[in-house]
C-alpha cells in the first residue's frame, strides 16, 4: 500500500535563511524507497531539502552517509519550482525531513511537503 505523509500539508513561509524540520517519521512499516513531493511558491524562491536519520525520537539526528563518505541525505539543491523526486530511503529506525531557505528568498516564498512511501508487505 502507498501513502502519502504529510510534512506540510499547508503553506509554510520559508524566507531568508529559515529552516523547517519534519516530524520524526518511523520507518517500521516502510519499503526502501520513498518519494517526496514539494510545491513551491514565491517570487524568488530557492529550497535545499535533505532527510536525516536517528536511532530514536529523542536523540540527535545526523545526515547518512555511503562508505565512501558520500552524502545520502541530499534530495534536492536549489530548488526553485514544484518537484516531485524519489529517492532510497536512509538506513535508520527514524527519519526527518530538512527545507532550508536561501538569503535571497522573498518574504512571499511557502513550501507544502509530502513524503510518499510505500508500507512494507
Amino acid at each position: 500500500m502507498i501513502g502519502a505523509i504529510p510534512i506540510w500539508e499547508t503553506a509554510q513561509t520559508i524566507n531568508t535563511t529559515a529552516v523547517l524540520t519534519s516530524e520524526p517519521i518511523s520507518q517500521t512499516q516502510l519499503a526502501g524507497f520513498g518519494a517526496f513531493l514539494v510545491i513551491v511558491t514565491g517570487t524568488t524562491p530557492s529550497l535545499d531539502i535533505t532527510c536525516e536519520v536517528s536511532m530514536s525520537t529523542t536523540n540527535t539526528f545526523y545526515t547518512p552517509y555511503d562508505v565512501y563518505g558520500t552524502s545520502l541525505g541530499e534530495i534536492a539543491t536549489t530548488l526553485d519550482a514544484t518537484r516531485w523526486t524519489f529517492f532510497p530511503v536512509p538506513l535508520g529506525p527514524y527519519i526527518r525531513f530538512v527545507i532550508t531557505g536561501d538569503v535571497s528568498n522573498g518574504a512571499d516564498t511557502t513550501v507544502k511537503a509530502w513524503f510518499i512511501a510505500q508500507e512494507k508487505v
